[in-house]
């Protein structure tokens, strides 16, 4: 009995020690469990986000095709911040933080996109308007110097026509001018001949025998008389008909002043002429 009551004992303690001994292990197991994850909380990886690449990249965008990269560009960062939060292997205020500032770079990169490309559009249509202005400007200066060049050729032409004019009027006066010279000369010349003749019939006497020949030379010199008066008349007729029809009223002035010049010469010659033709050839 006694050994009984011993053995009964000694398992019971044996017992309550494996129960204590199992209790401990559990709460040691517990505890280790609780240190490993405080410390994979402790060891999480540090975010390697460069906020100035984006930004550093949109700053120096000038034209909207650059800016479009840069906003593909962080909106392929901002992707690659949102696959890295979802493994939790990273810092959440890091993680947080880095997600704030990538979307903001994306409307910074849209904002500016959109900027340039309204002040490109802007610019080809000031562009586009200033080349047809200037190409209006052109023509319209192209038209008025052929305009001028026309105006200018047609004056040219017009004083050139008026001095061709010029030229033929004078020649045509000077050789007129000779035919009237020559023409007065010669009947100053036949009123000479007369006048002695006439002078020597005077002095002839009662020679009737000579008074033929000084009839006939008279009267030959008297016919000569008169045709130089019509040729003289011919002559003042054709100056008067060529200048009124070569001035055509553009230079009647010039015109209207050699006819009267010549106008003016003709009385000498018709009055030596009319003289000339009066003389009595019947003595």
């Amino acid at each position: 009995m006694g050994m009984m009551l011993n053995g009964g004992t000694s398992g019971g303690m044996a017992g309550v020690a494996m129960g204590t001994a199992t209790v401990k292990k559990n709460s040691v197991a517990e505890t280790i469990k609780k240190n490993q994850s405080s410390t994979k909380k402790k060891t999480k990886k540090k975010l390697n986000y460069n906020p100035r690449e984006i930004s550093s990249q949109l700053m120096r965008a000038n034209k909207s095709t650059s800016a479009g990269l840069v906003l593909a560009r962080s909106r392929s960062k901002l992707s690659a911040l949102q696959r890295a939060k979802a493994t939790g292997q990273y810092n959440d205020s890091e993680m947080r933080s880095a997600i704030i500032h990538a979307r903001r770079m994306i409307d910074c990169s849209r904002m500016k996109m959109n900027n340039l490309r309204q002040e490109e559009q802007e610019k080809s249509k000031n562009s586009t308007e200033s080349n047809a202005k200037k190409r209006q400007k052109k023509a319209e200066v192209k038209r008025r110097v052929h305009q001028k060049e026309q105006h200018l050729k047609t004056k040219v032409a017009v004083e050139e026509n008026q001095r061709i004019l010029t030229e033929k009027r004078k020649q045509q006066e000077l050789r007129l001018k000779k035919k009237l010279n020559r023409t007065r000369e010669n009947g100053k010349i036949l009123e000479a001949d007369m006048k002695y003749l006439k002078d020597q019939m005077n002095h002839q006497g009662n020679q009737s025998a000579d008074y033929g020949s000084v009839v006939v030379d008279i009267s030959a010199m008297a016919a000569q008389m008169a045709e130089l008066q019509r040729l003289e008349q011919q002559i003042q007729r054709e100056a008067e008909f060529e200048v009124s029809m070569e001035s055509g009223g553009t230079d009647g002035g010039g015109g209207m002043e050699a006819a009267g010049e010549i106008s003016t010469m003709a009385p000498a010659a018709d009055v030596g002429g009319a003289e000339l033709v009066s003389v009595d050839v019947t003595v």
